[in-house]
């Protein structure tokens, strides 16, 4: 019975070590290469407005209102959030790490110019875990509404 303790324990740390090295490292398939953004896991856990409209992972992208100024007010949305940081960002592409406020997990946050559909993609993943219960989602949402009001 001893010895089944001890396995179960070294299981559980093993299991939160591995989450701990995963939710600290950047994933490298981030960015936008050719005009498009990481494909969506097959977890649902992210959202992105490059995935297929039927996909329960789709989301609208942003409307580009204008130019350059329009990734500097979703920046500046970003930056006013105590929970995100910017860790790239160019004039047509924003990426932000959002981390939750109890066990810190990481959701990696994209934004992309497309001028020649006049619109923002955007991409929201989690890092860790199977199910998000559409955080990603409703963060996107809540930027979505910051953004517009700004250009009222």
């Amino acid at each position: 019975m001893r010895i089944i303790v001890i396995v179960v324990i070294a299981g559980i740390i093993a299991a939160a070590a591995f989450m701990v090295i995963k939710n600290n490292r950047t994933p490298e398939h981030l960015g936008a290469e050719n005009g498009s953004l990481a494909p969506l896991p097959s977890t649902p856990n992210a959202v992105s407005s490059q995935a297929d409209t039927e996909h329960r992972g789709y989301i609208e992208p942003f409307t580009l209102q204008n130019g350059t100024e329009s990734l500097e007010n979703i920046k500046a949305i970003i930056r006013a959030d105590e929970q995100a940081e910017i860790v790239s960002a160019d004039d047509r592409y924003v990426h932000a790490v959002y981390a939750s406020n109890v066990f810190k997990f990481k959701d990696d946050v994209e934004f992309y110019v497309n001028e020649s559909e006049n619109s923002i993609d955007v991409r929201s993943a989690a890092r860790v875990g199977y199910s998000d219960m559409d955080v990603n989602r409703k963060r996107i949402e809540a930027i979505r509404e910051a953004y517009q009001s700004k250009r009222e």
